[in-house]
């Protein structure tokens, strides 16, 4: 029994002693809270003289409000309705036996013993009238924020925190020292740089017969956006539509009913993110289905413009007409013969440009090793037999059931 008693009471006399701490917090965005903790039955510290120092990395507390404004007691004396430690010696204004401005945790710039950037030296202390207005009242543990500091820098910096003997030292309320755990923290900054690639970008599928509308995920950190477009699938050569965008949406006005290939950058105050990877959308279709094959040719092909001339399926290639009166004017003539002997031929992959507008029958002549070829005798053979009629042949004749016009330069 003897031994068991002695046991407990080396138990008794080896358990750690609870002490207060005064610890700092990393809360992001270069914000570094700062706490008193205060042990359970623990004498509270009534005032505190502390060093908050960087060492290491670039931190240093931000020129014009390095303490954050809101994240101190403001008001002086603590009560039972606004507890803190609102008396800050190095700032504090009194006149007479009025408070006329409490100051602020940071001691001033110069001051005897006050550490320099990127260091500085907080001083505040707590004055009040009986135990329930006290900042940590009774005996309970408790947690005080003293204040918040600004910093600014880049990647990480380590901050520590330490007592200053020359302004004041952490004193309990009988004035004795006091001897609580130190806790620092690690500021890490957010890299800064250009917003992430843009995603989820979607254009319209001929909802629309004059404009194709975009939209895609808003960014976090972007102010703008840029967008470029294509005739095909190729960023490398896509051309720019919009620049400064405000919003994750956009309407591209055009009269190009062929498919329509995008792309999307998000910016900011330092740079362009990529682009995305690419959405494509055309107008309302002028392509009927009432011929299935012909309306997935048209589609095979990129949905072109061409195709749905009024003539297109007679040999009208170009969309204009040639010549004048009274010798013309002739939908068919030269011009639709230069595109189709431009074309004449050619394996289906090989085609470029407008040379598929030339596929008058909508169908490919011959067979592999030597075809097929979307250009070839059947549509001489439609070009020939509507060759320089004046005014002629009549538009309205082929499948297309909404005339387009042909462009008159770049892709609108």
């Amino acid at each position: 029994m003897k031994k068991l008693l002695f046991v407990m009471m080396l138990l008794v006399i080896a358990a750690p002693v609870m002490a207060a701490e005064i610890k700092a917090t990393d809360e992001g965005s270069g914000v570094v809270r700062i706490d008193y903790i205060r042990a359970a039955s623990e004498q509270r510290i009534r005032a505190f003289g502390l060093n908050v120092a960087i060492t290491s990395g670039n931190a240093t507390p931000d020129v014009t409000t390095p303490i954050v404004a809101g994240s101190y007691k403001t008001d002086g004396v603590s009560t039972s309705t606004s507890k803190g430690f609102g008396i800050y010696p190095g700032t504090i204004v009194i006149d007479g036996n009025t408070i006329t401005n409490a100051g602020s945790p940071k001691a001033p710039n110069g001051a005897t013993g006050a550490l320099a950037a990127p260091g500085l030296t907080l001083e505040l202390g707590s004055l009040y009238k009986g135990d329930v207005n006290s900042p940590a009242p009774g005996t309970a543990a408790a947690t005080v924020q003293l204040c918040k500091i600004k910093y600014t820098g880049t990647g990480s910096s380590t901050l520590t925190l330490a007592p200053n003997a020359t302004r004041g030292n952490v004193v309990f309320e009988d004035g004795t020292a006091a001897s609580p755990t130190y806790t620092g923290c690690t500021i890490v900054f957010v890299p800064v740089g250009p917003p992430p690639v843009p995603t989820g970008l979607a254009a319209s599928d001929g909802t629309s017969a004059t404009s194709n509308a975009l939209t895609w995920g808003a960014v976090s950190g972007a102010t703008s956006y840029n967008i470029k477009y294509n005739s095909k699938n190729d960023l490398a050569s896509a051309v720019v539509l919009a620049t400064s965008v405000a919003t994750n949406s956009y309407t591209h006005t055009t009269n190009h009913g062929e498919t329509t290939w995008y792309w999307v950058c998000a910016n900011n105050g330092s740079g362009s993110s990529d682009y995305s990877t690419s959405d494509s959308g055309y107008l309302t279709e002028c392509m009927p289905n009432t011929v299935p094959a012909k309306k997935t040719r048209w589609v095979t092909y990129g949905r072109p413009d061409c195709w749905c001339y009024a003539r297109n399926c007679k040999g009208d290639a170009t969309g204009t007409s040639d010549g004048k009166a009274p010798s013309g004017p002739y939908w068919v003539s030269v011009g639709d013969l230069n595109v189709l002997k431009s074309a004449w031929n050619k394996l289906d992959a090989a085609l470029t440009g407008n040379q598929i507008c030339a596929d008058f029958s909508r169908s490919s002549d011959g067979k592999a090793p030597s075809g097929p070829y979307a250009v070839s005798v059947g549509d001489l053979n439609i070009l020939k037999s509507n060759w320089n009629i004046v005014n002629g042949p009549a538009s309205g004749l082929c499948e297309a059931t909404k005339a387009v016009v042909a462009p008159s330069g770049p892709m609108p």
